[in-house]
């Protein structure tokens, strides 16, 4: 984590003094591939470095254990591609269908929402290793009272924190900026459902990682992408910017909820 958070904060830096001195954001995103590069580099060398009994092993793998990673990096691959198009396509089609401007106000509400989810999911995520190791050791009946109590505790967090944000959004963003950045409360309430529905997810999310559970999900995330595009695309044209969120709680709804 150490290593990671120093080379984050570094690459930052690169990118700020890039953009400063040459004021073309081309050459940021440049800086950005090149940087990325060097630091997955480095990461490999220290890991290599750091653990040389696991890199010293030249054991092969068998054919079946091959399979059995493709298999299990194409499932993972899906969750990535579905996650990616989930998430990245709302602002393109608020751009489109709405205005630019629509997306620079939503824009500081998806600021604080993606913060307080950060935070959330990095609490909930910690137990993931534990979850996997209870996996490998105890029985079925074990394993999903922890799963009951685990939901529990991420149920009543997501909870606390979808309330405080439909509560105080509006005013931390009048005292930050000011009341013509404001958005009517339906749609700060369409907001919150979206983070609630997402958030709520997090533990099953640890569970699918920890168990390795990903080529049997591996066609939700496609499908939940595809009707969000789809729904969103819809909605946006009655509804305006509450409706392309209101795709996304509807395709999270059908696509989890129904699995």
């Amino acid at each position: 984590s150490t290593f990671t958070t120093t080379l984050t904060v570094v690459n930052v830096i690169i990118k700020v003094v890039v953009l400063m001195v040459t004021r073309k954001y081309e050459l940021v995103l440049m800086a950005s591939i090149v940087i990325t590069i060097l630091i997955n580099w480095a990461f490999s060398v220290w890991i290599t470095r750091e653990y040389k009994e696991v890199f010293q092993n030249q054991t092969k793998l068998s054919k079946e254990e091959q399979k059995d990673i493709v298999k299990d990096t194409t499932g993972l691959m899906c969750h990535k591609i579905g996650f990616i198009v989930l998430t990245s396509t709302d602002n393109i089609i608020l751009s489109k269908f709405v205005s630019l401007a629509a997306v620079g106000i939503y824009t500081n509400y998806a600021t604080i929402t993606a913060a307080v989810s950060m935070l959330l999911t990095k609490m909930l995520n910690s137990f993931t290793p534990t979850i996997g190791n209870f996996i490998v050791n105890y029985e079925k009946e074990a394993v999903e009272d922890l799963y009951k109590k685990l939901l529990f505790v991420n149920f009543w967090f997501t909870s606390f924190c979808t309330v405080c944000l439909y509560v105080l959004l509006n005013p931390f963003i009048e005292i930050w900026l000011d009341d013509t950045f404001i958005l009517d409360m339906f749609t700060v309430m369409v907001i919150c459902a979206q983070f609630y529905i997402k958030s709520s997810q997090t533990m099953n999310e640890a569970f699918i990682n920890a168990a390795g559970l990903f080529t049997r999900d591996r066609i939700r995330p496609l499908i939940e992408s595809a009707l969000n595009l789809v729904i969103s695309i819809v909605l946006v044209q009655s509804m305006g910017l509450a409706g392309v969120y209101i795709g996304t709680i509807v395709s999270g709804l059908i696509a989890n909820v129904t699995k």
